[in-house]
């Protein structure tokens, strides 16, 4: 579907992207993973054409993007974008009509649009009068009322609620089962495990991993566990020394954490810690985490 080959970009002397390759199938969702500054939203604006690249290529289905072409490729920025008076129907008729969209086209297409993001019974309703999860739906409408083949997503969670981060995550799903195909970017690593077929991880511009989590996980960490020892502080000294030889570490007050290989040694570990009921107040072992790996690979 997408491809990008080499893509660099440079703010004045500074890189944002250098060389990034990434491949993004048919009908996936992958998401952007990396701290501040890696160069997401940077690559995310070059393939929307807001940004031109110093050196690389951009393919859309083997050719190479252009602005005629780009009419496919639909974006829901971070922030909020609608006219707040103007009623859910009417938000997404003007941005229709921008897209060119005329008479049973249009209505077809609103309507649909409408279905799609939940929001029936609240058609004839103000935007500003909507909850947060609700006008970031809206919002979401509006890139999917010209119906593209690749919708480009910036922090689609932040400031919305837990329920209506099931209803975006239920979106999403159905969108990639008819066929879409979905970028986003996110800080929230549970939502990208949870959701993305595949994560890119980038870093200072540079692309560090890409693939399954599943997959990155396990040629990082082979078969070794993710420990997590919540403790009572103070611990004695033989504690203490008793995690430090298993390569745990203090991550915060009461918390320590750190990898483990499976087997007698790990089950013999835990027994040990399960029956310290005076210090040791939790004891956790599975499979290392999505955020555990980038930490590791920063």
């Amino acid at each position: 579907m997408l491809t990008t080959n080499k893509l660099c970009y440079s703010w004045g002397q500074n890189p944002a992207l250098s060389e990034v390759s990434l491949q993004v199938p048919t009908g996936n969702i992958v998401a952007l993973l990396g701290p501040n500054g890696a160069g997401k939203s940077t690559l995310l604006r070059c393939i929307l054409g807001q940004l031109t690249p110093s050196a690389g290529e951009i393919f859309l289905d083997q050719a190479i993007v252009e602005s005629n072409s780009r009419a496919a490729i639909a974006w829901v920025p971070q922030s909020v974008t609608l006219y707040p008076q103007l009623t859910v129907r009417e938000n997404l008729q003007v941005f229709a009509r921008i897209m060119g969209l005329r008479g049973s086209r249009l209505d077809e297409a609103v309507a649909n649009t409408i279905d799609v993001i939940g929001l029936e019974q609240r058609a004839s309703d103000e935007a500003k009068a909507l909850s947060g999860g609700m006008q970031r739906m809206l919002n979401i409408g509006m890139a999917l009322v010209s119906n593209p083949r690749l919708l480009l997503l910036d922090e689609p969670t932040v400031g919305i609620d837990q329920h209506a981060r099931q209803e975006l995550h239920q979106l999403l799903s159905g969108l990639k089962e008819s066929g879409m195909t979905i970028i986003l970017t996110t800080h929230d690593l549970e939502d990208a495990a949870r959701l993305a077929d595949r994560v890119a991880i980038l870093v200072e511009g540079q692309l560090r991993a890409e693939g399954t989590v599943e997959q990155l996980v396990l040629d990082r960490f082979a078969r070794r566990r993710e420990l997590r020892i919540l403790v009572e502080e103070p611990i004695p000294a033989s504690l203490q020394t008793l995690l430090s030889d298993a390569q745990l570490r203090r991550v915060e007050h009461g918390v320590w954490r750190g990898l483990h290989p499976p087997g007698e040694t790990l089950d013999e570990l835990l027994t040990v810690l399960t029956h310290d009921d005076r210090h040791v107040l939790d004891t956790s072992a599975r499979r290392p985490s999505l955020d555990l790996f980038i930490q590791d690979l920063l």
